[in-house]
């Protein structure tokens, strides 16, 4: 009978643990990135490294008529 009371409060002292581990769980989630959030950062980065070659290769074309 002690070694099952001895195992019921080393239960309880696991559960009071895991609730613990779950309320800081659950208050990250609201500040993790969806995957709609996550696929607009993506367009928004293929568009303005798509928008910064064209202005290099502009930049170097310009350079390059002027230095000829």
């Amino acid at each position: 009978m002690d070694d099952v009371l001895r195992r019921l409060g080393s239960v309880e002292t696991d559960i009071s643990a895991i609730k613990e581990d779950l309320a800081g769980i659950k208050a990250v989630i609201p500040h993790l990135a969806t995957r709609a959030d996550v696929s607009d950062v993506k367009a928004s980065i293929i568009q303005w490294i798509v928008a910064t070659t064209i202005a290099a290769s502009g930049l170097a074309f310009a350079i390059a008529k002027f230095v000829h």
